[in-house]
């Protein structure tokens, strides 16, 4: 029982603090994506006038002819020919991925800070106390871009590549989300029921993507893509993020906020394209909600309470009895 007191040292009442009953567990687990194989871009004025055969001859035979862009990720390194001049630089895709685990670690309290507001436990799983990353690898092949129509293995993966940018890769992002997470699955359909794998991806998995990843337009820039609004029934319910882009840009709460897309919260912004209409709407940065844009207010940190109340009925939580 704790005493209130007014500015003049006056008791104006009395205070009992109860522990919440119920507090709901949120499991989070982080993959590292590593990609192998080698992917080839022959920009299009090039081979406008070549059927497919002819475009992989001169692909093989003849490299120098043309200007071509090449992400060799089995030798880590990236090839630009232009003019007949080749330039060779790294890929380096562990620098990627060791900067978004240092986000990943850094901000481990503050996530946590920002999910006990709505009764949400962020349990990151660990092993000897520090965070765990598995690890998925995933074989490109020989991969051409537009060019693979024979082509099975993961092919919603391949099929998503569209451009190989200087510093990143174009993607188209749903094609990118949903083979990855198809191959993710079919990891643990190996060994367990469907039921069984269920319940072990039961929660939140992030996927730490090795390169930096656009959309396929220059105003598809994202740091992050949940499978919020596509549910299907091998996946039963959304739980799934790729994490594609770690820039200056990124946002504190990003972890947060793609966590919360998984449990049922949109935008607080109405979307162009977006036929889901969120429960109460601003325009963009206009509040300090954790849902917002956060462009201009950089510390929207804030869950409101019908908000708290959505995300808690999400069965990927599990309800912990604090009595």
């Amino acid at each position: 029982l704790y005493k209130v007191f007014d500015g003049k040292g006056n008791i104006v009442g009395k205070l009992n603090i109860f522990r919440n009953k119920t507090t709901y567990q949120l499991d989070v687990r982080f993959v590292k994506v590593k990609f192998k194989g080698r992917v080839t871009q022959d920009p299009p004025e090039n081979a406008k006038n070549m059927n497919d055969v002819e475009k992989l001859m001169l692909l093989v035979n003849n490299i120098r002819a043309l200007s071509r862009r090449i992400y060799n990720f089995t030798d880590n390194t990236k090839t630009f020919v232009k003019d007949g001049i080749t330039e060779i630089q790294p890929l380096n895709q562990i620098e990627t991925i060791d900067k978004w685990k240092q986000y990943i670690e850094d901000n481990e309290d503050f996530f946590k800070k920002l999910l006990n507001q709505s009764l949400i436990d962020y349990n990151p799983i660990k092993e000897n106390n520090e965070i765990k990353y598995e690890v998925m690898e995933i074989d490109l092949g020989t991969l051409i871009i537009g060019n693979n129509p024979l082509e099975t293995k993961n092919r919603l993966i391949r099929e998503s590549f569209k451009d190989l940018k200087d510093n990143s890769v174009a993607c188209d992002l749903y094609k990118l989300r949903e083979g990855i997470i198809a191959h993710y699955l079919h990891s643990y359909l190996e060994d367990y029921t469907l039921n069984a794998v269920q319940e072990r991806t039961k929660g939140v998995t992030f996927f730490i993507l090795p390169i930096m990843i656009d959309g396929p337009t220059n105003d598809e820039t994202l740091d992050a893509l949940s499978d919020d609004l596509d549910k299907n029934d091998i996946k039963n319910s959304s739980r799934y993020v790729l994490l594609l882009r770690h820039t200056d840009e990124l946002r504190k709460n990003t972890i947060v906020h793609e966590a919360a897309h998984t449990l049922g919260l949109t935008h607080t912004y109405r979307e162009e394209g977006n036929d889901i209409e969120p429960k109460v709407f601003f325009r963009k940065d206009e509040t300090k909600n954790i849902m917002d844009k956060g462009k201009i207010i950089k510390d929207n940190n804030l869950f409101w309470k019908w908000q708290w109340e959505t995300m808690i009925k999400d069965s990927d939580l599990k309800p912990i009895d604090n009595e």
